[in-house]
């Protein structure tokens, strides 16, 4: 009985537990069984075991059971620790986009022929026009004080450029006076960067002639006008190939070039002659 007792001490309380409930459990089956065979109503505990016995039960099942261990329930506490810290996340293939082109800018729109798209005003200064080679604003006009004579071939330039507006075909017009000229003096308009328009002042060279040409290669063509210090009414046109000159409405002349055929540019030129310009307007011709 001692050498049982100090073997029963050496069980750990744990396993010592487990082996009573399982004692019980195999005591109460086994009375389910009995009671279930001898026909009448099952007793739950047919013989209270003794102490005595006790050891011996608890040593065999002892023997006989493995350790089981006990799921700990899962607390607010030890709940956040079970979880993972990281997470694996498998990469998505996404289907290959395609590289974004830039949209080709969009073509201006011609507007309809007798349309005026520009028309000067220097009521408030230059307004975009450049004060160069003897041009500036007096009193809302802009005028030339024949300064500069350094080159026959230059010219100002309008704010307003038809070849950025898609405008190949259009008139010119302005209202001009010669003032005063030097020697060999000429004014007019200039289209398409390349054609030039006007008339030559009276003192010289070629007096009182009216031309269309290309500076550097010459005139076009010429008429004979008459040479004043009138306001005139100069308007040049340009329709595909071919190129008129109006002299206060009337035609002067009418010549054809196949070289510059785009809207280029459009200004104002006067070489050895001093003008006032009042009014500067472009027109469409569709």
């Amino acid at each position: 009985m001692s050498r049982g007792r100090k073997e029963l001490a050496r069980i750990p309380l744990r396993e010592l537990t487990i082996s009573v409930i399982g004692s019980l459990i195999v005591a109460l089956i086994l009375a389910l069984i009995l009671g279930n065979r001898g026909g009448g109503s099952p007793s739950v505990v047919h013989q209270k075991p003794t102490v005595t016995s006790l050891p011996a039960v608890l040593l065999t099942v002892a023997a006989t059971t493995t350790p089981t261990s006990i799921a700990t329930p899962t607390t607010p506490s030890n709940r956040e620790s079970a979880l993972p810290t990281t997470v694996a996340l498998t990469p998505v293939e996404s289907a290959p986009v395609a590289p974004t082109l830039p949209l080709p800018a969009p073509t201006a729109q011609r507007p309809p022929n007798g349309t005026v798209v520009y028309d000067a005003d220097w009521s408030q200064g230059l307004s975009g026009w450049p004060a160069a080679y003897g041009w500036k604003v007096l009193s809302g006009t802009y005028i030339n004080d024949a300064s500069d004579s350094s080159d026959r071939n230059h010219f100002v330039q309008a704010p307003y450029i038809p070849e950025q507006a898609n405008l190949p075909n259009y008139a010119v017009e302005a209202d001009i006076q010669l003032v005063r000229e030097e020697a060999c003096g000429t004014f007019g308009l200039i289209a398409r960067t390349a054609y030039y328009a006007g008339r030559q002042a009276s003192g010289g060279c070629v007096p009182g002639t009216g031309f269309v040409g290309i500076p550097g290669a010459g005139d076009l063509k010429t008429a004979p006008v008459s040479p004043d210090n009138a306001w005139h009414s100069y308007r040049l046109e340009v329709r595909d190939n071919n190129l008129r000159l109006y002299l206060d409405g009337a035609l002067l002349i009418e010549t054809s070039d196949n070289r510059y055929l785009s809207g280029g540019t459009v200004g104002l030129f006067a070489y050895r002659s001093q003008v006032v310009v009042r009014s500067f307007k472009i027109t469409s011709l569709g």
